[in-house]
């Protein structure tokens, strides 16, 4: 069907224990990597298309970055997995600051912002804007900066990718 469903968010831990095992069958580690990709790249159905506020896609990738160590040992398949978990970026404000009719927001990235005007969602209210990035880490995650327009962000506020949130079957 190409679709992903909400479910993949509790498989996806499971998926990659599976992928961890050091004495597991390669074809095992590697169709628990391709069902991983599929969580990610696969639309949602409408009205099933996020997990507690979180866009499925975005979910998943935040599992799977907390495996990084172990998918960068795997050479190019677990890199790829990896560039494509780091596309559904997640920036947690750590402070604001009002600049004229702007919003100076800090925070942490994990991911990566995929230009330098991106539109983002509130996590916890929906709300779309469109931020200016001022500037990125130099990694795949670490201190951000980004400037938004007329949009009340606080410590503590998530950002993510709007299109992430809008993806439905």
């Amino acid at each position: 069907m190409a679709a992903v469903f909400p479910a993949a968010v509790t498989a996806a831990p499971f998926l990659l224990e599976i992928a961890e095992q050091p004495d597991a069958f390669p074809l095992a580690r590697y169709s628990a990597l391709g069902l991983l990709d599929e969580f990610l790249t696969s639309d949602p159905f409408a009205g099933f298309n996020r997990v507690d506020g979180t866009p499925l896609c975005c979910a998943v990738a935040d599992l799977i970055r907390t495996r990084r160590p172990f998918l960068e040992s795997l050479g190019k398949p677990g890199r790829r997995l990896l560039q494509e978990a780091d596309e559904h970026w997640r920036f947690e404000v750590t402070e604001a600051l009002r600049d004229a009719d702007q919003l100076l927001v800090f925070g942490t990235l994990a991911g990566r912002f995929p230009g330098t005007v991106v539109r983002g969602e509130v996590q916890q209210s929906g709300v779309l804007c469109t931020a200016t990035v001022e500037y990125q880490p130099t990694g795949v995650h670490g201190d951000a900066c980004v400037r938004v327009d007329h949009l009340p962000l606080s410590a503590g506020s998530v950002l993510r990718s709007a299109e992430c949130g809008e993806r439905e079957h």
